[in-house]
């Protein structure tokens, strides 16, 4: 059948160029008419849908209500609305169609058809349908308390988190007034942020307050809230996020009690062995002069046996002597206190350790050198003993008939000078690289010293703001590495 347009050319125009389809079927679904907006339907233009059933273009899911909906066609002028998928394959399009049956002549009686698609909005509508269930089960859900505020503080939506937390139900929160919940000091800290997120003084603002509950338990609670602003300006909600920090704040009270009494005990041990070191030096000199009397006095009586024993006496009363130093040395540095800080120049630092250790040097042929050191902030008293200490050790812990080679070096990094003490000794092992920094370890109990040397050196770095490392291996001697503020 010819494809028939009845109209006067004003309505013609109007049907042809509209939007939505709009067309002519018989009672039995037969295609007569469709406008060019038809092209959707198809898989070309329009009029290639003419004489085919509209059950063609159907989705085969839909072809019950399409049939329901012919049905309902049983008077003229009776009005049917349906929403279904047409369309071609794969490429369906949603459609309400819209319908009304009326007597084309006195034989014949068509339905006039009109098909608004509505893909869009019902796939826009079944996104925000997921984004709502999706937002409704975070803020449910969630474990951190939240809800939504009207701008006087009354609870419009809550979550089960924020019930429990404040120990109530969410029924109960619900109309009540958040603010007004928060009692003492806290409620004013709370009214000035509201005030000043109203001012638009703060897009956020957050608060740590104490908090009681109905039962009488107090919580701390961390609370974030933030405006929801109208297009007109004026403020339509708060949205307020609720933590309970009471652990953390017990913890972060525990934490400074601990840290009360760590520094207590420490000022209290520091003071003991500053007291006892120079207590027991007195009483020590005393002993070591006695036997040394002794032994010149009654030489001949104590014979060679006797001269020994006091000879091993004043050895252990001269290392009891440098153990003491040493203690004493120590225990400067736990004390603290302010370093006499001014610029030192590293290089003259190793002339002196060079002349006060000249006589190991020499004894063992050893080659002190350096490369470009510079000058630094720093008290130059302690630096000069961060030096003698390492050198000395170098010396102390050189291989068998291996005259020893000590090389001194710094480079620039990361905003701190970085010095290197470099040996050909016996070297130390990895597993022992944390050990010989504590107190009174001592790797070698047959090697001169007390232990206590590089324990001294590393708090005295630290003091400076610097760290200190060692890098070697047993038999590849030592290079220790370590950090000091710049001029």
């Amino acid at each position: 059948m010819a494809q028939q347009t009845p109209f006067l050319p004003l309505y013609r125009a109007l049907v042809e160029n509209a939007q939505d389809v709009l067309g002519v079927i018989d009672l039995a679904g037969q295609i007569r008419y469709l406008n060019p907006a038809a092209r959707l339907w198809g898989r070309g233009r329009a009029e290639q849908l003419i004489d085919q059933p509209l059950q063609s273009l159907c989705h085969p899911q839909d072809q019950r209500i399409l049939a329901s909906w012919l049905q309902g066609f049983q008077r003229v002028h009776e009005r049917q609305v349906c929403e279904l998928r047409l369309g071609p394959d794969q490429r369906w399009r949603r459609v309400q169609l819209s319908g009304v049956r009326i007597r084309e002549d006195e034989s014949s009686e068509v339905i006039v058809i009109s098909g608004h698609d509505v893909t869009l909005e019902v796939d826009a509508s079944r996104a925000l349908k997921a984004s709502e269930k999706r937002y409704h089960g975070a803020f449910d859900y969630s474990p951190i308390g939240k809800a939504l505020l009207a701008a006087d503080g009354q609870v419009v939506e809550a979550n089960r988190s924020l019930a429990e937390m404040l120990g109530c139900w969410v029924s109960e929160l619900l109309g009540s007034n958040l603010f007004a919940r928060v009692g003492g000091d806290a409620h004013d800290q709370l009214l000035q942020d509201v005030t000043a997120l109203i001012g638009r003084h703060d897009d956020v603002r957050e608060r740590e307050l104490s908090f009681q509950r109905v039962d009488g338990q107090v919580l701390w609670l961390l609370i974030n809230l933030a405006p929801i602003w109208r297009d007109d300006g004026e403020l339509e909600h708060f949205i307020a996020q609720v933590q309970d920090i009471t652990a953390r704040r017990q913890a972060e009270q525990n934490l400074r009690e601990s840290n009360a009494d760590l520094l207590r005990s420490n000022e209290e041990l520091k003071r003991f062995a500053f007291l006892a070191s120079h207590d027991l030096r007195e009483p020590l000199r005393g002993i070591g002069g006695s036997v040394q009397l002794i032994a010149r006095r009654y030489k001949d009586a104590l014979g060679e046996s006797g001269h020994e024993l006091a000879q091993q006496a004043v050895s252990g009363v001269k290392r009891m002597q440098a153990l003491l130093d040493d203690l004493v040395a120590y225990a400067e540095q736990m004390r603290g206190g302010e370093l006499e800080r001014r610029t030192v120049s590293v290089s003259a630092v190793i002339d002196e350790v060079r002349q006060q250790l000249d006589a190991s040097i020499r004894a063992q042929g050893a080659d002190i050198t350096t490369t470009d050191l510079p000058s630094i902030l720093a008290d130059p008293e302690q630096i000069r003993q961060i030096f003698v200490q390492l050198i000395d050790n170098a010396l102390k812990f050189a291989r068998p008939q291996v005259p020893p080679q000590v090389h001194i070096s710094a480079r620039w990094q990361r905003g701190l000078w970085e010095f290197c003490v470099a040996d050909n000794g016996i070297g130390i092992a990895p597993e022992h690289h944390q050990q010989i920094f504590e107190v009174f370890r001592r790797l070698d109990p047959d090697t001169a010293g007390t232990g206590m040397g590089l324990a001294t050196v590393r708090k005295i770095i630290e003091r400076h703001g610097g760290t200190i490392r060692v890098e070697s291996s047993a038999g590849d001697g030592a290079r220790f590495r370590f950090t000091l503020p710049p001029e």
